[in-house]
């Protein structure tokens, strides 16, 4: 049986060598140094991985003991590969719980990583520990300051094989630290957020796991918000319009507010009512342009007091100070619309200014929800009707957005329509918008009834969207129903080997996903697909995750 282990673990040992080194240049270790052994310290750099190296045994793991190994010359390393001695059911003996990872630059030992409740191995595999940054060294220094045990039980520190090397492959994907408390059963890879704009690449979606926390309306009586739009004021910091009623007490009247994230949505400010309501009952499913510096633009429904929506609008020279604040002193009209005096037109208001300075409006009749109408203006207030843009029924318009691809001008839209679905459509011209899509369904029971929805975009690529929802069983009359949240258009991320396939993922604003795992500890493979799901961009070095383990990815 011992024989047959020996055999085994070889065989083994080298088909993970070999997976390895399509990529790897692991060093030849020509010595070592321990602080103790009970086995003899040759075994670990012998290349066979059926021999151990083995400290001295202690009563407590609680006990400091070290491993320390050298190749030839300083060379450009980035990670360190560890066989533990495994059992015959593939459980890790004598593998350290906490340790520390120095490297020699020649005369000293630099600390690189510290290591604090390591999971224990369980895969008979090599554990590829990939170091925060690539540096020039000429050996390995391992202290392990609370050990595991061996087969009794005894605490111990064993190894079968260490080795150390380099792998071009880490220069995009490399480790972040640890936070396994903040990330329970998850793995975090960051850097992850769409490429520039391609619409045939609109496919992966991924909620944001915070849900309706993300950005939570104000606490109060009365809690209902939603229509999200979002405006990037400078790299990471965003401002985020929406409206209804944040924490209000009666009389209820919808008003719009705004908040910023200076983080890329990972963190939001106060916050800050934009417009009251004014002459109006409500006021609401905002959108807002930023034209130029000092130069924004905001159309809104404003319900008048005999209940008919009509659309209003503000201007402002920063996003944050609007003129009118209060609602139905402005107004947008449209001539040559044979009912728009009469009309009802509530939720439907985007506006967006194309390459000739022409203003384009959107609005739908509610009482029957026919399509999209399209109107055009020099002024951004007194617009003429031109034609239906979406002849699709019960899409509510929401956002209207321009990019540059392949040559041409592509403009991509998003819709609601109160249902457990949000669609999208793409198109090169503002006078037709194309065909509508399902961009995604809702994600659990709490944004099962999905209104209203707004880009997150910078003008060159598409971040996500924010939308607003509340869940199957909300009472339309309730006081607290509507919610906004959020979904990023990110890479793909999965990560197999032999025994896993973990690809389901949340978002964590828009850069980072959190990827589900079933094991506290695995060896393999690193893929990232690109937003359609499909395209294959990246496949890591092999690489050992851990619950809590945060990745940054740097890759296409």
């Amino acid at each position: 049986m011992n024989r047959l282990r020996q055999l085994l673990f070889s065989a083994l040992g080298l088909f993970l060598l070999l997976l390895n080194s399509a990529h790897s240049a692991d060093y030849q270790t020509v010595t070592a140094n321990s602080s103790s052994q009970l086995w003899p310290l040759t075994s670990a750099y012998d290349g066979n991985g059926s021999t151990v190296w083995s400290s001295n045994t202690h009563a407590s793991p609680a006990a400091t003991e070290e491993i320390a190994y050298w190749w030839s010359g300083l060379q450009s390393t980035n990670y360190v590969k560890l066989m533990p001695r495994y059992s015959q059911n593939c459980a890790a003996l004598g593998f350290p719980i906490d340790f520390k990872i120095y490297y020699s630059n020649g005369p000293s030992w630099v600390e690189v990583g510290n290591y604090v409740n390591y999971p224990r191995p369980t895969r008979c595999d090599w554990i590829v520990i990939p170091l925060p940054t690539s540096n020039q060294a000429n050996g390995i220094r391992i202290i392990a300051t609370k050990l595991g045990g061996d087969d009794a039980g005894t605490p111990v520190f064993q190894l079968a094989e260490v080795k150390a090397g380099t792998d071009a492959g880490f220069n995009q994907l490399s480790f972040g630290g640890n936070n396994a408390p903040a990330l329970p059963n998850k793995t975090q890879v960051a850097g992850i957020q769409a490429n520039a704009f391609d619409p045939t690449r609109l496919g992966n979606w991924n909620y944001d796991e915070r849900g309706s926390s993300m950005i939570a309306p104000n606490p109060g009586a009365y809690r209902n918000i939603y229509s999200p739009q979002a405006v990037q004021l400078s790299g990471s910091v965003w401002r985020v319009y929406f409206h209804g009623w944040d924490g209000i007490s009666p009389p209820l009247f919808d008003r719009i507010y705004t908040t910023v994230t200076f983080d890329d949505f990972l963190n939001f400010d106060a916050h800050y009512v934009q417009i009251d309501h004014g002459d109006c009952l409500n006021v609401g499913n905002e959108s807002v342009v930023r034209v130029a510096p000092g130069d924004w633009r905001m159309t809104y429904t404003c319900m008048r007091p005999n209940n008919l929506n009509k659309t209003g609008y503000a201007t402002s020279g920063d996003g944050a100070n609007w003129y009118p604040s209060t609602g139905g002193s402005s107004m947008i009209n449209v001539t040559g619309y044979p009912n728009w005096v009469a009309g009802d037109y509530n939720g439907v208001n985007p506006i967006i200014k194309d390459a000739n300075s022409v203003w384009h409006y959107y609005f739908m009749e509610s009482s029957t929800n026919p399509g999209v109408e399209h109107a055009t203006s020099t002024d951004g207030v007194n617009f003429a009707f031109v034609n239906r843009a979406q002849p699709e029924p019960m899409r509510a318009l929401n956002d209207v957005k321009a990019f540059s691809y392949g040559g041409s001008t592509h403009y991509l839209s998003c819709y609601h329509m109160g249902q457990s679905n949000l669609w999208i459509s793409t198109s090169t011209s503002l006078s037709s918008l194309g065909p509508t899509r399902i961009a995604f369904s809702s994600y659990s029971n709490e944004d099962q009834m999905m209104i209203t929805c707004g880009w997150v975009q910078d003008g060159t690529r598409v971040y996500g969207m924010l939308y607003g929802a509340c869940a199957a069983d909300c009472d339309p009359a309730a006081p607290s129903r509507n919610r906004l949240f959020a979904r990023w258009l990110q890479k793909k991320v999965v990560f197999q080997n032999n025994h896993v396939n973990w690809d389901v993922s949340t978002g964590f604003g828009m850069k980072n996903s959190r990827l589900a795992m079933s094991n506290k500890i695995e060896t393999g493979v690193f893929k990232i697909y690109d937003t359609d799901g499909q395209t294959l961009l990246y496949t890591s070095p092999l690489v050992t995750v851990r619950e809590g383990d945060l990745w940054n990815y740097t890759g296409p």
